[in-house]
């Protein structure tokens, strides 16, 4: 129960430490990401524009089930939701 929870726990911050999210700067590519085109696209298409601005992505909530998520807030990452395989929402982080 628990006790398996907090080694997986442990594991993962392991694993992770130490990575970071890149450095915002003015001019960034996520500036020129327009969060709102990403609306009414399929899944893949907004992953394909994202990437070919050198982003990342990942989705925060598929079909009204919200994923558990780093707290950290990165500039070049778009967090999507998706509804019936489209983007109902998309945000910087």
């Amino acid at each position: 129960g628990l006790s398996i929870l907090k080694k997986m726990h442990g594991a993962l911050t392991a694993q992770f430490e130490g990575l970071s999210c890149r450095d915002w700067k003015r001019g960034s590519m996520s500036e020129q990401l327009n969060l709102t085109s990403l609306l009414g696209l399929t899944e893949q298409d907004a992953v394909a524009k994202i990437i070919a601005l050198g982003l990342r992505s990942r989705v925060r909530s598929r079909d009204g089930v919200s994923f558990m998520i780093t707290r950290d807030a990165c500039k070049d990452r778009v967090n999507l939701y998706i509804e019936n395989n489209f983007v109902t929402k998309a945000q910087l982080g």
